[in-house]
């Protein structure tokens, strides 16, 4: 077992470990190689590790199967990201059933930890595709993260938004990460790979089957703050995610639809129950405030005394809730054109940002501020 990935991948191979189990022994035992090296007491104290399980561990021999895993591993150049490696998504380990080990092409970066989940129907309305589009770009432009599933339609487009806004985004395929699954995604895929990540926990090779999606959407879920739902039928995909989401503790938003149209009835119900009604990006942005501002390895409370006189007062006025441009001239007393000059040096530093309509809102990261 010289090749690390090995014993990652024999572990899983072994009859009746899933998830749970598996993080199980990570947790009590150790990285797999010490699994392996267990004694049967050991492995005897391990709720819910079968007999059979424990006799598939002890007695393992060599695993064909792994070290065809391993050379489809290397030859589409995928890296295999397992759960004590510094980049696995930390926000994963809260969930029940983390995956063990994923397989990602790009890469995963700590401002990761700030990202919304966007997903919704495979068959959007032209209402659907602009709302998806829309509220994307203005999530990227403040440096949230797009996580989504990668299929045909709302998850697609918001990937595409994403990426023409220069900002990260992260695809959670249901299928093998070397399985071109839809068709005619391949560019897309790619693109995703060099400006963000994609994964899945699937083997190399394995079919996007029915049964792989529930299991996916938990992981878009697990990765995001919040999952935003756009345009759903009242029996849809997204509704499991969104269902995932609550059950880890996340923040649901929807947006609402014409009450006439089908694609309204799910988004339409998870309102009802209790979801978060979206309008536009400052609607999600507040509702996760408070997430921020108790996360202190995500975000840092603005060092406001190290703004210049008339960028503090500017920045004073400016809030979460958009204000033209006109406003802030008046509120501040500064000219027009001040006032642009002083909005300009402050979006440079990520202080603030500008929405549609000539109107500004903070930044909630409040990136380089110290910088």
């Amino acid at each position: 077992m010289e090749d690390e990935r090995y014993a990652w991948l024999a572990l899983n191979s072994v009859q009746g470990i899933g998830p749970v189990l598996y993080r199980r022994l990570l947790d009590e035992i150790g990285p797999p190689e010490k699994v392996f090296l267990s004694s049967r007491q050991a492995l005897s104290r391990i709720e819910g590790l079968s007999e059979k399980s424990i006799e598939g561990i002890l007695g393992f021999k060599g695993d064909a199967n792994v070290i065809r895993e391993i050379e489809l591993i290397k030859a589409h150049s995928v890296s295999l990201i397992h759960y004590f490696h510094p980049h696995y998504p930390p926000q994963l380990k809260n969930i029940y059933d983390p995956p063990p080990y994923l397989y990602v092409t790009g890469e995963i970066w700590g401002q990761d930890l700030k990202s919304i989940a966007v997903v919704g129907t495979r068959k959007p309305t032209y209402y659907g595709k602009q709302i998806a589009a829309e509220l994307t770009r203005d999530l990227v432009h403040s440096q949230m993260t797009i996580v989504s599933g990668f299929a045909m339609g709302i998850d697609q487009i918001a990937h595409k938004s994403a990426l023409d806004a220069g900002g990260r985004t992260i695809a959670v395929l249901g299928c093998g990460i070397d399985v071109h699954y839809p068709m005619g995604s391949l560019a897309l895929k790619e693109a995703i790979s060099g400006q963000g990540a994609v994964m899945t926990e699937f083997a190399m090779g394995m079919s996007a089957a029915p049964e792989n999606f529930p299991r996916r959407n938990r992981l878009i879920s697990g990765l995001a703050l919040g999952v935003v739902v756009i345009e759903a039928a009242e029996k849809s995909g997204s509704l499991i995610t969104a269902s995932m989401a609550l059950e880890q503790g996340k923040e649901v938003f929807a947006v609402p639809g014409p009450i006439h149209s089908g694609l309204s009835k799910g988004t339409h119900a998870l309102i009802k129950s209790g979801a978060k009604l979206v309008e536009k990006v400052t609607d999600i942005l507040e509702e996760l405030n408070g997430q921020f501002q108790s996360q202190s390895d995500i975000l840092s409370p603005p060092q406001v005394q190290e703004l210049e006189p008339d960028e503090k007062k500017i920045y004073d006025i400016i809030s979460l809730t958009p204000l033209h441009l006109d406003e802030i001239s008046y509120r501040s007393r500064f000219s027009s054109r001040m006032c642009s000059e002083v909005l300009l040096q402050l979006e440079l530093r990520g202080i603030v940002h500008q929405i549609e309509g000539n109107q500004f809102i903070v930044n909630i990261t409040h990136k380089d501020l110290n910088g």
